[in-house]
């Protein structure tokens, strides 16, 4: 049996189709919180997999409703981490702060309220004593996305700051395709991005849309991932956006 939490978000939902069957899904949005006493409610099952995207992902609404974040990241991630199985668990790039190249060794240096709570997730699973394997993610895009900044941008949404902050944008197929490969990886902490920093800029250059400016708000200012450790592993991802034709 496989759990899946947060099944309906966007990586979720991409992922739970190649899962096949024997997948218990759990999602806010369904009206299960993973957060409100989901292991006791729960405890009779033997899961021998876990895969936890269950999380409020917005850096901006992490500095409106910091409670919020709390629950959804970190609350949430003590209650799946009291399961005895292997837990692979959905991190993020924003754990780094501005970092060239960052690596997974690096000192971490998290700048908002949400990469704070992904930092306390991440020592949460690997306290826990469960085997687990922990995928710092970058900025993820790709086909049926409703809420990254490149569908933002064609619906003429504005750039923070002047559009120099960059970010390593993954496509979905290959998060998923390291997510399915996760299983079998060894315990320990991967990066998943392309090794590209990508400026808002740029992207909305390449969408060939208006650029037009707003007050800067507090995040990354830049951000590329070392991504050596899960090459090794066997991943590869297949699309980046310096790519001519790219598959959104």
């Amino acid at each position: 049996m496989i759990l899946l939490t947060g099944h309906l978000g966007y990586i979720g939902s991409n992922l739970l189709p190649k899962l096949g069957k024997g997948i218990i899904v759990a999602d806010k949005k369904m009206g299960i919180d993973v957060s409100k006493d989901f292991y006791n409610k729960n405890r009779s099952q033997e899961f021998k997999l876990i895969y936890h995207l269950a999380a409020q992902t917005s850096v901006e609404n992490s500095f409106k409703d910091i409670i919020t974040d709390i629950k959804d990241n970190i609350i949430a991630t003590m209650e799946i981490a009291k399961f005895k199985s292997k837990i692979i668990f959905a991190s993020t790039a924003a754990v780094y702060g501005d970092k060239y190249n960052a690596k997974e060794t690096d000192e971490l240096n998290p700048q908002s309220p949400y990469a704070i709570d992904k930092v306390v997730a991440e020592q949460i699973i690997i306290g826990s004593g469960n085997p687990y394997v922990i995928l710092r993610i970058g900025n993820v895009y790709g086909k049926n996305d409703s809420k990254g900044v490149m569908v933002k941008l064609k619906e003429g949404g504005k750039i923070y700051g002047n559009g120099t902050h960059t970010r390593d944008y993954v496509h979905i197929d290959d998060v998923i395709k390291a997510l399915l490969m996760a299983k079998n990886w060894k315990t320990g902490i991967y990066n998943i991005g392309t090794g590209i920093g990508i400026s808002v800029n740029w992207i909305a250059d390449m969408l060939k849309v208006e650029k037009v400016y707003t007050d800067e708000r507090i995040e990354q200012k830049f951000i590329s991932l070392d991504i050596t450790k899960a090459l090794n592993a066997g991943w590869k991802p297949e699309h980046n956006l310096c790519q001519k034709s790219i598959p959104l």
